[in-house]
């Protein structure tokens, strides 16, 4: 017996010893950090004192000044150098014949550095990544760019041919290389990934990527779920201003979506964030460590928050990002909670199934289906994180051996004259012995295979649609505002219904409802053996709201709040999680949990894998409390939380059976 405890404990040892190995190879080796000047002040602004620099721009000093930001940055923890090499204005530092064909010059005395400037990424071990964005303007005319370009000369195979060439300049020196885009569409982004794979050029793209073309996929995180709109100015300012900003979708809920994709389809990943748009400054730090611990993104990327109108910039935030060293402040926090990319197969598979609607439907059900993705995705994706388990996010096809489907697909409406049936591949998941959740943005579809799987779920093959309607009042919706739910502290208000975020005004925040819809069912159309688990009962019509028929859920309304992740994480995980509902991001990771607060709330929530674990608490701004409001009570994290604060405790080791 005594050998076999002493070989238990010596193969324990070398397991931890190789984990060890992995974690940290998977560390020194795969994270990066990524920033970089821009064109101009890479070339002419002094890194040191953000003053334009006095001596004349000769070669010489151009290549001195380009040195010296990658020495500050360097000095910052950056490790990918985001390098642009062309403007908008049509100058270029890169002898490019795919850019001079379109009509790019040099700069006057200065001509070509691009080798140069690869040399001393060599001789300081840093990567580069080249933004391509200047040439999506361009080619999509969506800024105003220099005369002497001809933008109908800079086609796909153009962008294609000088990916092509920066693959070349870079293979010569052996440096490895990166480019970057938000803005190209997709039959240009067909072709970089090409022009990518075929030159050993690595593709970020920046928001969704849905055809999956990149190589990494970049999460935009620049704000938070607006949590009450409809009856708090303060939100529905903060709505209006994301929406003005252009940044409504690019809100950290949502955008587990991208991670979801990445995962799907192997793709790495990474996070991009700013404080002072819809956040606070300093919070970049909040967002990061929350990703790490949510998705264990191997690309981190922070940058001020900039305006078009006086004062440019947030001065907070330019000063964060100027004392912020990315190894001192976030790599120690990225060993400690993150966790390897090597897949857990003992964590179970959550698969959000997009049964996105074809590309030739009108641009108003394209709205339509995309404002209510972005808007119920957070509560879904939310629930699925907090439930512990891995999110997957496929297009039509579901993947295989997943523990949980959520099918979210367009329906149809013949008002609309829109005849949506369920997808050939998703049909195939019928009958299923997992649980399925089903999500329409219109009403029922419509088709053979709709009339074989509703009744799966106890609901009737066709029910009246009820939506709003822009004849009439637009600020009415037929989604109920609130139900009741029992949670083990008692019984709370939900929100169920959700917000459009795209908004022209104050009035229209929370309240905006001309996408609004939910299909009127009667108890007597269900089947005899369905639970209705949430419901809303109103004068006129009986809502139900979410219906359970053994392991086949249904889901009414197209726009899902965030507090409805309160109810659907404790659906669906292993044990109760939400003791009372909270406003809060909340991920139950591998290495530890993390909560990041949407509002500022009480907290109840069971915690046992990380029960009695110190409490690591940071407020808006990054900074770290002293000591923590919150405490633990048993297996409950409880106490008071502020908005924008992250809070991560770390799980318990594990007791391997003998």
């Amino acid at each position: 017996m005594a050998w076999k405890i002493a070989l238990g404990i010596f193969c324990t040892k070398i397991s931890i010893f190789c984990l060890s190995i992995v974690f940290c190879a998977f560390l020194k080796a795969d994270v990066y950090f990524e920033n970089g000047p821009s064109f101009y002040d890479l070339l002419y602004l002094d890194p040191t004192t953000c003053k334009e620099n006095q001596e004349s721009f000769t070669r010489v000093q151009v290549l001195k000044n380009i040195a010296a930001w990658m020495q500050h940055y360097q000095s910052r923890g950056i490790n990918l150098f985001n390098l642009p090499i062309l403007d908008i204005q049509g100058v270029t530092i890169f002898d490019s014949e795919a850019l001079k064909s379109v009509g790019f010059r040099y700069i006057q005395d200065v001509g070509d550095l691009l080798p140069l400037v690869i040399m001393e990424a060599r001789k300081r071990n840093l990567k580069i990544s080249i933004p391509l964005d200047e040439l999506a303007h361009i080619a999509t005319r969506t800024k105003k760019y220099k005369e002497w370009l001809n933008c109908n000369k800079l086609t796909k195979d153009c962008v294609a041919n000088f990916i092509r060439e920066i693959g070349i300049a870079f293979k010569a020196y052996n440096v490895k290389v990166w480019v970057n885009e938000q803005f190209f569409p997709p039959a240009y982004r067909q072709a970089i990934a090409n022009a990518c794979l075929q030159n050993d050029v690595l593709y970020i793209r920046y928001g969704i990527d849905k055809e999956g073309y990149g190589d990494i996929f970049y999460s935009e995180d620049y704000g938070t779920f607006p949590f009450s709109p409809e009856s708090l100015k303060e939100d529905a300012s903060y709505l209006f201003r994301l929406s003005q900003l252009g940044i409504a979708h690019f809100r950290i809920g949502y955008h587990n979506m991208i991670f979801g994709q990445a995962k799907a389809l192997g793709k790495k990943a990474g996070v991009i964030t700013t404080g002072g748009w819809g956040l606070a400054p300093g919070c970049q730090f909040n967002v990061a460590l929350y990703r790490s611990i949510q998705f264990s993104p191997q690309y981190y990327s922070f940058f001020p928050a900039f305006y078009e109108k006086p004062p440019y910039e947030n001065e907070e935030d330019v000063k964060f990002i100027q004392n912020f060293h990315y190894e001192q402040h976030l790599l120690s926090y990225i060993k400690k909670f993150s966790y390897p990319t090597i897949q857990n197969q003992t964590r179970l598979k959550a698969n959000i199934v997009l049964d996105i609607p074809p590309d030739s439907l009108e641009e108003h059900i394209q709205e339509i289906w995309e404002s209510s993705l972005s808007c119920s995705m957070e509560a879904v994706t939310n629930a699925i994180t907090a439930a512990g388990m891995d999110l997957y996010v496929s297009i039509q096809k579901p993947m295989e051996n997943a523990d949980l489907y959520y099918i979210f697909t367009l329906g149809s409406c013949s008002e609309k004259n829109i005849f949506h049936d369920i997808n050939l591949e998703i049909s195939h998941l019928f009958p299923c012995e997992q649980r399925v959740f089903l999500q329409c943005v219109l009403g029922f579809p419509k088709g053979e295979r709709w009339q074989k799987i509703s009744s799966y779920f106890g609901i009737p093959a066709e029910a009246k649609l009820l939506m709003n309607s822009a004849k009439e009042d637009t600020l009415v919706s037929p989604i109920p505002a609130l139900v009741s739910y029992s949670f083990p502290s008692g019984e709370f208000p939900i929100k169920w219904r959700g917000y459009q975020f795209w908004i022209k005004n104050i009035k229209e925040a929370g309240n905006l409802a001309t996408f609004h819809s939910i299909n009127m069912l009667s108890q007597k159309e269900c089947s005899q053996d369905i639970e209705y688990i949430a419901s809303q009962q109103s004068k006129e019509f009986f809502f139900p709201l979410l219906t359970k028929k053994k392991n086949y859920f249904f889901i009414n309304g197209n726009f899902l709040h965030l507090d409805v992740s309160n109810i659907l994480c404790n659906l669906i995980s292993s044990s109760l999680v939400f003791y009372r509902p909270a406003p809060i991001y909340l991920t139950t990771g591998e290495n530890a949990c993390a909560v990041f607060a949407v509002e500022d709330c009480t907290l109840e929530i069971a915690l046992h894998q990380s029960q009695g674990s110190k409490i690591y608490h940071w407020n808006k701004n990054g900074k770290e409390y002293p000591s923590s409001p919150l405490f633990w009570e048993g297996k409950i994290l409880k106490g008071k939380i502020q908005k924008w604060d992250l809070v991560v405790v770390e799980n318990q080791p594990k007791l391997e059976k003998r």
